[in-house]
């Protein structure tokens, strides 16, 4: 098992209780027990337009920390890559010693 770092932008006109769904989806597609952290850093706005919203440059940030399997990693993948309320995510390989960097409002 390998450990990942996924950060998500979601749209921001979403409202709670959809947003709350989509972050169940994905949890829901996670093995149990393999989430070892979640960062909701929340409504941020960004140094660029995002190319399905344009002039829009806004987006709900959430950054779950896991460890996976190559099976399960493909498997979260495509519950990201077809959801439409996701509109960028990254995937990041993590070593065992490196610790999630925590967001903090300056």
């Amino acid at each position: 098992m390998k450990r990942y770092e996924v950060v998500l932008l979601l749209d921001p006109a979403m409202k709670d209780a959809d947003r709350a769904a989509v972050l169940k989806e994905l949890e829901g597609a996670l093995p149990t027990g393999s989430v070892e952290s979640v960062d909701t850093i929340g409504l941020q706005t960004l140094s660029y337009d995002l190319a399905r919203l344009r002039g829009n440059n806004r987006a709900f940030i959430v950054s779950y920390v896991f460890s996976l399997d190559t099976e399960g990693l493909l498997a979260i993948k495509k519950v990201l890559l077809y959801n439409k309320a996701i509109l960028r995510y990254n995937i990041f390989a993590m070593s065992a010693q490196q610790e999630a960097f925590v967001f903090e409002k300056l």
